[in-house]
């Protein structure tokens, strides 16, 4: 049994042998072209094999951008240059918009000082500042009392937004005289109402 099983495994590789000698295999493997593969082993134990960087299916993976996705962000740019048209800058170079751009934000926003008792801070500004020396439970307590009387603010009927301008009569920098819009008790009684939101609203 024994040497029956030796003599197949000797006709086997005779069999190999002969297949590997074979003339029309010889002449096909000297025809092709030779490729060595370098490969390398990762952290894992798997071998794989080193890409080359100028192989064209692996351009994407070494910064380089194919044609299709240059064409693409050059349509995008076009168009987004397209939709910023504006007249009034259409001629101006960079540094000239550079320079309308300064102009513009230093004349709308005007440098304040960080002082509360300044009459021209908002008073949105003033609670910012005053809880800005506070931290923790006393910090969290300011800034929910100041939404509670922003939305007392938002519902009051007296603020000049909410308000129908038929009931306005003097108008000045800050403040407005207004009639009030039910019938009052003394003749020509009206109110002198702040502009701009603050704490005196609620002592009125």
């Amino acid at each position: 049994m024994i040497e029956l099983l030796r003599n197949e495994i000797k006709n086997i590789d005779n069999l190999r042998g002969h297949s590997q000698h074979d003339p029309t295999n010889e002449q096909q493997s000297s025809n092709a072209p030779k490729v060595l593969v370098m490969t390398t082993i990762d952290r894992y134990g798997v071998e794989k094999p080193v890409h080359n960087a100028y192989e064209p299916g692996n351009q994407r993976q070494y910064g380089h951008v194919d044609r299709r996705d240059n064409r693409k962000m050059k349509k995008q740019v076009k168009k987004m240059r397209e939709n910023d048209k504006d007249p009034e800058r259409e001629g101006l170079s960079l540094h000239d918009l550079v320079e309308m751009e300064r102009h513009s934000t230093t004349n709308m926003m005007p440098v304040l000082p960080s002082n509360r008792n300044n009459p021209n801070l908002s008073s949105d500004r003033q609670i910012l500042a005053s809880t800005r020396h506070l931290s923790g439970w006393a910090r969290i307590q300011a800034l929910a009392d100041q939404k509670k009387r922003q939305q007392t603010f938002e519902q009051c009927w007296l603020c000049i937004e909410n308000l129908s301008k038929s009931y306005i009569f003097g108008l000045l920098d800050q403040w407005y005289l207004c009639a009030p819009p039910q019938e009052s008790l003394v003749e020509g009684h009206c109110f002198i109402v702040p502009i701009q939101h603050s704490s005196s609203r609620f002592h009125l």
